[in-house]
């Protein structure tokens, strides 16, 4: 009872500290901030409740204990179907998972559709891009509440390359058919490499493969951790703005020459509002009233 007692009386003095270190403690009793105000960095939380990351071992044990590697356990860890297929409740989840799968397909084919277009390959690429990685993930992945897919930001860098390495075969004919003097041809004949965007994507798409294959397998994802969430923060917002920037002349329905190199941003906009009188009004219309409709069901009626 000494020991309990003490107990109380050291989690009392502990919260009693914590709530003077945060201003929360006012004339002896509990400031109503405390209930409605949470810390609001990770490192205010692990002080306010004394969390402390569990320390790794050494690494000869590390390297004691990776020479007792089992070869069904790693097979295992890396295929997890095989352990929770035989348990599953088929009666129970079957219907619930076919309408959840259901319905990310629906919501796959025009996201795929649309990713394809804004990494520089046909549209039809993007529902491969979104049916052959969830295939893959049912099978090695541990996460039952992901879908794994076509990515914004990955698109978005992979469409680098191909602009840059590639031609479609349309411009190409019809620039040397009728030997014309748009910049848009005259740039797309320069930079020709005989290869197709499809060609350069999946160039790309399988070396990046082996480097992720690479990576797995010596374990390195922890290198992440190096990357801080302002890091992190400025690269999202920045790959948004490039996402923003490759359909301004699709939603005016505008040709303009493609840039590459530093201020190809800015490059890209003066291209914009110069040929801004050119614009489509039907690919204005469709796309004011098809961003009105996501708008409306995104705030209103969701």
């Amino acid at each position: 009872s000494k020991l309990g007692l003490y107990h109380n009386m050291r989690a009392n003095s502990l919260l009693s500290n914590k709530s003077h270190e945060y201003g929360l403690l006012t004339n002896g009793h509990m400031d109503s901030k405390y209930f409605t105000q949470h810390p609001c960095k990770q490192t205010e939380f692990d002080k306010l409740y004394q969390y402390s990351k569990p320390q790794k071992p050494a690494l000869r044990k590390r390297i004691v204990d990776s020479k007792k590697c089992q070869p069904g356990k790693t097979l295992l860890s890396l295929f997890p179907i095989l352990v929770w297929l035989p348990k599953y409740e088929w009666k129970t989840n079957i219907f619930n998972d076919f309408v959840s799968g259901f319905t990310v397909a629906i919501m796959h084919i025009p996201q795929g559709m649309a990713y394809a277009l804004l990494g520089g390959v046909p549209p039809i690429v993007g529902l491969y891009m979104a049916f052959f990685p969830v295939l893959l993930y049912v099978l090695m992945g541990t996460s039952r509440h992901i879908s794994m897919g076509t990515f914004a930001v990955v698109c978005m860098m992979a469409s680098k390359s191909v602009f840059l390495y590639s031609v479609s075969e349309d411009q190409i004919s019809r620039y040397s058919e009728s030997n014309s003097t748009d910049p848009i041809m005259v740039h797309a004949s320069n930079m020709s490499t005989g290869y197709t965007p499809l060609q350069v994507a999946t160039a790309v798409c399988f070396v990046v493969g082996l480097w992720q294959i690479l990576l797995g397998v010596c374990r390195l994802g922890v290198l992440s951790v190096l990357l801080s969430d302002t890091l992190v923060s400025g690269f999202t917002t920045g790959a948004a703005i490039h996402v923003l920037t490759t359909q301004v002349k699709n939603l005016l329905g505008v040709k303009v020459p493609a840039h590459n190199g530093p201020l190809k941003l800015v490059y890209t906009y003066i291209d914009i509002f110069q040929n801004i009188g050119e614009s489509n009004p039907v690919a204005i219309g469709i796309s004011a009233i098809a961003i009105s409709i996501l708008a409306l069901y995104n705030e209103v009626i969701k």
